[in-house]
This record gives C-alpha cells, structure tokens and sequence, in this order.
C-alpha cells in the first residue's frame, strides 16, 4: 500500500495540485471487519483492565454510551482483577488449580526435574563419565602401567 500511496503522489499529485500546493495520495490499508477477533482482543482487554466500559458498549456491543455521570470513563475487569487470590510463587505450575489429582496422569507423565543420580554399591568404583553401579573395564578398573 505504501507503494501505491507514493506513486498515487507523485504521478496524480503532481497532475491534480494547484500552483505552489503538493497533494499527498494516501491509501490506508485494509483491514477486515472481523467480529470474532475484535471481541477476543475486548476480552484480553477487560481482564487485563485496560477497556473502559463506555468504550466496550459502543464498539463491540453496539450500545449507546453510558457517560462519566454513569461510570462510563471506568475500566471494566478491575473489580475481577482485585479480587483474585494471589498467587504462591512456590506452586507447582503444573498442578490442577483447584489441587485435584489428574485422573489421566500416569506414573511416567509426572516430570523428573533434578532426580539424583544413582549412587554406586558398596566397594564399587564408578567409571569416569559412566553409569555409578556398572562393572569396571580394563581401562577404569586401575592404574595399570
């Protein structure tokens, strides 16, 4: 679009102006009238607190304003927004909300993150760069010269 706006400028603004004048040819580009996104985007907003109700009625439901008389000028959400509980920096992010096992999880679903290697027996040697617990080799199995 921008392409077109400049061409459009300098060949029919050259030919349109007045003496001493420059007509600027803009074009802006298309955006489509999509209700679905534009009540996703409203609804992101509100709970983010950052729509005004009068702004939400006029706009995506298409009513008329309620004016700052009425709490129009208020942003919807911040009722929702305070009354949240906070939130444990210690929670586990994985866990259900609500603290209800997953009936569907399995023993091998649940995450593993700093699992302790095994330790070796007894008397055994572990292999440098090897499994603790694995029988020695020729090469680890001391200093042979």
């Amino acid at each position: 679009m921008d392409l077109i706006s400049q061409t459009l400028t300098k060949t029919l603004g050259k030919a349109m102006a007045k003496a001493g004048e420059k007509l600027l040819v803009y074009i802006e580009p298309y955006r489509p009238d999509d209700e679905e996104n534009m009540r996703a985007n409203y609804t992101l907003g509100v709970k983010a607190g950052v729509v005004k109700k009068d702004e939400l009625r006029t706009k995506l439901l298409h009513l008329s304003p309620l004016g700052p008389e009425n709490g129009g000028d208020e942003f919807c959400g911040q009722q929702a927004l305070a009354e949240e509980p906070p939130v444990d920096p210690n929670a586990d992010p994985l866990a259900d909300p609500e603290g209800k096992p997953d009936p569907n999880a399995k023993p091998e679903d649940k995450p593993t993150f700093g699992k302790p290697p095994a330790k070796p027996k007894p008397g055994e040697k572990p292999k440098p760069g090897g499994k603790p617990g694995a029988p020695a080799t020729e090469d680890s199995a001391g200093d042979k010269e």
